[in-house]
């Protein structure tokens, strides 16, 4: 499944990864729907979440390899620094993004912080578990043959 100059094909790797997030996020959408008494479509909640996570994530994700390249004029960073640059940037804009669609789909009529900061945080780890498990489809699209063949159960 190689594409050019030995590069994995983009395109099924790029479709697998946003059926994962499709399937997740509108899932997310189905049980904030129904925990909200909303008439709010989840399948438009989960294209929004996957469109605002994208720019988003890319908007944070520059801005910490902005702060990497600064911090990195005065030497090599090691790699817990590096990456801090990468995972904080990255959590912080699934935060935004989901503080921000909750907020402005579910919250605004009858707001309670409590309420709201528990839907954000488990939010952002619902996105974190999709993105492993994306990660993990994705891998076995890339290369299927190799992942099964140099497993730790050889003997």
């Amino acid at each position: 499944m190689l594409f050019f100059h030995g590069l994995p094909n983009p395109v099924p790797i790029f479709l697998a990864f946003f059926t994962v997030k499709l399937i997740g996020y509108s899932l997310a959408g189905w049980t904030l729907q129904r925990y909200y008494k909303s008439n709010f479509n989840f399948l438009l909640f989960a294209v929004v979440r996957i469109v605002a996570g994208f720019v988003v994530g890319l908007a944070f994700l520059a801005a910490g390899f902005t702060g990497l390249s600064l911090f990195e004029e005065f030497g090599r960073a090691p790699d817990l620094v590096q990456g801090t640059f990468v995972v904080v940037p990255l959590v912080l804009s699934r935060l935004f993004v989901w503080a921000l669609l909750v907020w402005a789909i579910f919250e605004r009529g009858n707001f309670r912080w409590k309420r709201f900061a528990v839907v954000v945080v488990l939010g952002t780890i619902w996105s974190c578990l999709l993105d492993t498990v994306a990660v993990s489809v994705t891998s076995l699209i890339h290369d299927p043959v190799d992942r099964f063949t140099t497993s730790s159960w050889s003997i």
